[in-house]
């Protein structure tokens, strides 16, 4: 086994992300486990054109339109390291362009996607006075403005984008991303994972203590900053100094090259994936792939390192074992990233194999569940906060079922249905004891009740599988928590809802037996009761401002209905 990349770490003020785990493979029919396969390899493909500019135009067609481009250099990409987060709030496409005017590959797509707004992204000495003259020929009425300032450095750019991504998600969330001057692989694999978490992504370049200066004030809200690479590729001296003027925690993530780096980030940040698809980039540094970062996010996908014709250990490999996925698309041409690297073809000799899932036995797999399309910011942050997968839909009969979890469900929303009398859901760890609390516990009929289980936190033991004990038939669905609906006012059965509003009040009189609220935050990490009472009681609790989970636990006799009034406090 390679070594375990290291994560060297100052005592910490607050945990802020829960870490991935080891997954299982699930297999699509809600059959009997049998002889497990091992999972590599999969189907292969690729997105590439004759040159950088080419392929980000390709790209760029997949994503279907779009009302905001990031124009980027195709000569000079230190600048664009810093897009992917920014690009994917807004929902924008990239596209590279020479410092000096636009490649009609790429003049082509500008037309097609027609946008009304162009960020040209560093400064005059990246992209030129004449590039904007160039784009302002062909978007005659598009919004063109620069990100950066017309002589800055990279980390003008990285600061104008991070405030980009702060007006384009409401908030710039509890992460931040550092990456050295020369990390410009540890930069181009991390802005993936940084868009997916709605994280700045920023270099470090300069005089450690000027640097920290300029950047501290746009990382206030961040609880933790990760610091990404070796101490070759970004010296102590940076967190050292940063660490003085920020109020958050400081961590640095690397491996023992950039390719257990990556693989380190992706196993501490990426639990599941809800596309069947990942993206490999060759890890040289071509520059072609920035744009593959938004392409994998907006898909709900990963990017990933890979060796031009083989990869040099398992590390990435293992990484996409993990995420149970079945397609993988080389950026670029075959000549940039071969067969073999998709294969996972070892430079030693032989090909990573893949793992052999086990389950208890008796265990059954859900079938496949398509995620939705169209998210709102509440549940966009809960993604971001808890990890997204690909959902499953199981039913069963009267007795005890054992369902196994999706790959990277460590958090998820549980919808039921049962015709029975008494019902129960449990999530259990891999030894099969208690994960959580019960999700959903019915002594009657329910259709629709939900329920939630959770892994706060990265050293919390990770759920693998459901029980369901009932009397009677029952079906569930399991989907990551961008699939909790917002809080409604009313409802007929437990539920879950997401809460992003301000500080309130909620009041309610007690319809049934008993009720109780929780409210779990999605950032101060706790969780309490917003209130409790029992039948005819007028009750009334301290719903906190958002983003946060409302989780509801009616019970009655019959009838576990409810109601709240929700006023501003």
């Amino acid at each position: 086994m390679p070594p375990t990349p290291r994560a060297a770490a100052r005592p910490l003020r607050l945990l802020v992300l829960a870490a991935a785990l080891t997954v299982v493979t699930i297999a699509a029919t809600l059959l009997p486990v049998g002889a497990a396969q091992a999972t590599l390899p999969r189907s292969l493909d690729w997105i590439g054109g004759k040159d950088l500019y080419a392929t980000s135009a390709l790209m760029s067609q997949q994503l279907g339109g779009a009302s905001t481009v990031y124009l980027t250099s195709g000569e000079s990409g230190g600048d664009a390291l810093a897009v992917p987060p920014a690009a994917a709030a807004a929902d924008a496409h990239v596209l590279m362009v020479r410092r000096d005017s636009v490649p009609s590959v790429v003049a082509a797509e500008l037309r097609r996607l027609n946008p009304r707004t162009v960020n040209v992204v560093g400064s005059r000495s990246v992209l030129s006075d004449r590039l904007w003259a160039g784009v302002r020929a062909i978007l005659p009425r598009a919004t063109i403005r620069r990100v950066g300032t017309n002589s800055g450095d990279r980390v003008d750019s990285a600061l104008a984008l991070a405030r980009d991504l702060q007006r384009a998600n409401g908030q710039m969330g509890p992460v931040a991303f550092i990456i050295g001057q020369n990390g410009y692989s540890d930069g181009l694999a991390t802005g993936n994972v940084a868009a997916r978490l709605g994280a700045p992504l920023i270099p470090a370049m300069g005089t450690p203590s000027r640097w920290a200066q300029r950047v501290a004030p746009v990382l206030q809200e961040a609880g933790q900053v990760f610091f990404i690479g070796s101490r070759s590729v970004l010296p102590e001296a940076y967190m050292d100094a940063l660490y003085q003027l920020i109020p958050g925690d400081v961590e640095r993530i690397y491996g023992s090259d950039r390719y257990r780096t990556n693989a380190a980030v992706v196993d501490r940040f990426v639990y599941g994936v809800g596309a069947d698809r990942v993206f490999l980039i060759a890890g040289n540094g071509h520059g072609d792939t920035i744009g593959a970062s938004v392409l994998a996010t907006e898909l709900d996908s990963i990017m990933m390192l890979s060796g031009r014709t083989c990869h040099a250990h398992g590390a990435i490999a293992q990484q996409v074992d993990r995420l149970d996925v079945r397609r993988i698309t080389g950026i670029g041409t075959k000549h940039w990233i071969t067969s073999d690297a998709l294969r996972f073809r070892l430079c030693g000799g032989g090909s990573y194999a893949g793992t052999t899932p086990r389950f208890a036995p008796g265990t059954v797999m859900g079938q496949p569940l398509a995620n939705a399309t169209s998210f709102t910011r509440e549940q966009q942050w809960a993604g971001q906060r808890y990890g997204t997968f690909r959902g499953i839909r199981a039913s069963g009969q009267a007795g005890s079922t054992l369902i196994a979890l999706p790959a990277g469900a460590r958090s998820g929303v549980v919808t039921l249905t049962h015709a029975g009398t008494d019902v129960s859901v449990e999530s259990l760890d891999a030894g099969l004891g208690p994960h959580d609390w019960p999700l959903l516990d019915y002594g009657d009929r329910t259709r629709g009740a939900t329920g939630v289980f959770l892994s706060e936190f990265r050293t919390d033991p990770a759920p693998r599988y459901l029980r369901v004990e009932a009397d009677g038939a029952w079906s569930l669905t399991v989907r990551d928590l961008r699939h909790t609906p917002m809080l409604r006012w009313s409802g007929t059965e437990d539920a879950v809802g997401l809460w992003g509003g301000r500080d309130a009040w909620a009041r309610t009189t007690v319809l049934g037996d008993s009720l109780s609220i929780q409210q779990v935050s999605f950032y101060y990490w706790r969780d309490y009761e917003v209130l409790q009472g029992s039948g005819g009681q007028s009750v009334t609790g301290a719903i906190d401002a958002g983003p946060s989970l409302i989780v509801i636990d009616s019970d009655g006799t019959g009838d576990d209905s409810w109601r709240l009034q929700v006023t501003a406090r």
